[in-house]
């Protein structure tokens, strides 16, 4: 039979599943359990999670960093409105032009 295959386990495994003993099998079920519990994402709603959004609703790590993405894009795009309307003659519009347009080609 073999054996447990957590680390200085010499218990006899289980001949099915995951290969573990009895007691490591039970806490990996208890783990798993736990996990299925946490609540699912709000956004994508397929991964469990302790995290809460600014809203106060569970948001995973990938919708979190996408959505931190998006508000500096915003940001981003905001300050560049404001830069544009703030151009009040033909000389602020080419400095503007040749700062942010010509600049990305």
């Amino acid at each position: 039979m073999p054996q447990c295959k957590r680390d200085g386990c010499r218990e006899q495994a289980q001949p099915y599943g995951k290969r573990l003993c009895p007691a490591h099998e039970d806490e990996r079920a208890r783990r798993a359990a736990a996990y299925r519990a946490l609540p699912l994402c709000a956004h994508c709603g397929t991964q469990h999670t302790r995290s809460t959004g600014t809203t106060g609703e569970a948001e995973c790590m990938t919708c979190r960093n996408e959505r931190v993405e998006a508000e500096i894009q915003g940001h981003r795009a905001e300050a560049l409105r404001r830069e544009l309307d703030a151009c009040e003659d033909v000389a602020s519009l080419r400095a503007f032009i040749a700062n942010y347009l010509l600049e990305k080609i």
